[in-house]
């Protein structure tokens, strides 16, 4: 299906006013689920001592945890809590500056805590 403009201000196709599909939003109960499943990853290369699956189960592990470490940087930039903590951040640096006003940092710490309370 093509998506276009008909030479009109409306889209001829639906395919560009669609909303992004539920799996793009930020998801807390996947992400819990995919530290569960790194909990258990761990588990099982603690339990490996000897042979040669030693040095695969030590392979797996590392890339179980640049795979969660990845998964949960793109849960971060889509939206969880990333505009709230960047705020709450920077006006925590701004508020604790010297040369800057301060006030901005107080503001700027608040609008980030009313974002964070408003994605949960």
């Amino acid at each position: 299906m093509r998506c276009g403009l008909n030479g009109e201000s409306k889209p001829r196709n639906p395919c560009l006013t669609r909303e992004a599909p539920s799996s793009a939003k930020p998801q807390p109960s996947k992400f819990a689920g995919e530290v569960l499943l790194l909990v258990g990853f761990v588990a099982l290369y603690r339990s490996i001592t000897q042979g040669a699956s030693v040095a695969l189960a030590r392979m797996g592990i590392v890339v179980a945890v640049v795979a969660e470490g990845i998964y949960a940087i793109n849960q971060a930039v889509d939206g969880m809590l990333s505009g709230g903590i960047v705020l709450l951040l920077f006006g925590l640096v701004i508020a604790l500056a010297v040369h800057n006003p301060r006030y901005l940092g107080w503001i700027a710490i608040a609008v980030g805590r009313a974002m964070s309370a408003v994605q949960f």
